[in-house]
């Protein structure tokens, strides 16, 4: 019983101290970043966060078409099985198929997607918004 009431009480101070976290983090004045010509940026914000009237509809519509899906097939080594290696049967390979999302990063067709998607993948699929699809190939990985 001393455990429960004490893990009880954890839980109820552990709440209060996030909701507290959250709303120190949430008062503050957003950050408005000035963008200055050839200075490269990495965030831009003139709408304040909590301003109540983001609409992200906006978002979407711009960047709805530098998604894609990407789909990997892999074959599989066949499993090993004692019983098919003495009936003298290797077994078929297995076909692993995956899927995962990307993002089109330039005019010329790269695109980002994360690395457990296309890891070990034999043939990548792309296909895009208006549903056509291309044949893929990896130029890079970044496993960590």
């Amino acid at each position: 019983m001393k455990k429960i009431l004490g893990l009880f009480l954890i839980a109820i101070v552990a709440s209060f101290a996030s909701v507290a976290t959250y709303v120190g983090l949430t008062e503050n004045e957003p950050q408005v970043v000035q963008v200055v010509q050839g200075q490269p940026t990495h965030f831009t914000s003139t709408t304040p966060v909590n301003s109540g009237t983001l609409d992200f509809t906006v978002a979407a519509e711009k960047t709805v078409n530098a998604v894609v899906h990407v789909r990997t097939q892999t074959e599989l080594e066949p499993m090993y099985n004692p019983w098919m290696e003495f009936f003298g049967d290797e077994g078929e390979p297995q076909i692993q198929q995956g899927s995962g999302s990307g993002v089109i990063i330039s005019p010329n067709g790269y695109i980002v997607t994360n690395n457990h998607v296309i890891d070990g993948a034999q043939e990548i699929m792309i296909k895009l918004n208006d549903n056509r699809s291309y044949e893929a190939e990896i130029i890079g990985v970044d496993p960590a």
